[in-house]
């Protein structure tokens, strides 16, 4: 038998996002991460 699953749309207030879009070695992410939410 599939699995049945409940939506909701809810109305909530606006929020700011932050969204980053760039390539780099996983090696480097956990500090262009760091540098990124630095800079907000």
């Amino acid at each position: 038998m599939p699995r049945v699953s409940s939506i909701e749309v809810l109305k909530r207030l606006k929020q700011p996002i932050l969204s980053i879009k760039t390539k780099t070695n996983v090696e480097k992410l956990p500090t262009l991460i760091q540098e990124s939410y630095g800079r907000s």
